[in-house]
């Protein structure tokens, strides 16, 4: 399935609907969530950092790097790629930006978000609270200071992105 509609928001952050077909979606999700783990260094369950190179080496698992890619429209590399897990026991509020990323949007991808509830944005003091469904990707500039949203109760996986 290919992307069928964009919407702009508001900070220059921008989403885009339908990214991945529901099997491919699922097969995202059953690949890498025995890699999700608690670490001292994150909060909530993540994988390591280097998803990417994890499908680059492992011709058998589904990569779906490219795709994100080709919707980007970039020829950037990627430099780090993670899942975050979080549900009502593991909730988190983390408010951070991604000054490492070289190139100017950091993308996200809602592989599982039963809620709908998106990337939360703090500017000027306010939060600016997003709504993304599931298979939507947000896409927002690498100096947004942003959270995951701590108030999600059923489970949500996402898939983010560092460009170098």
């Amino acid at each position: 399935m290919i992307f069928n509609f964009s919407k702009k928001l508001k900070h220059d952050i921008k989403i885009y609907y339908n990214i991945f077909s529901n099997k491919e979606r699922k097969l995202i999700i059953e690949q890498f969530q025995p890699f999700l783990t608690r670490t001292d260094n994150y909060p909530g369950l993540q994988t390591k950092g280097n998803l990417h190179l994890f499908c680059k080496y492992n011709k058998n698992f589904f990569n779906p790097f490219e795709k994100l890619i080709k919707i980007l429209n970039t020829d950037v590399s990627i430099r780090r790629s993670w899942i975050n897990y979080t549900d009502i026991d593991i909730s988190y509020e983390n408010w951070h930006i991604h000054p490492q990323s070289e190139y100017k949007y950091i993308p996200c991808y809602m592989l599982e978000n039963p809620e709908g509830i998106g990337t939360w944005f703090k500017v000027d003091g306010k939060v600016y609270k997003t709504r993304c469904p599931t298979n939507s990707l947000i896409v927002f500039p690498n100096y947004l200071l942003h959270t995951v949203p701590p108030i999600v109760k059923k489970p949500r996986y996402t898939l983010s992105i560092d460009f170098c």
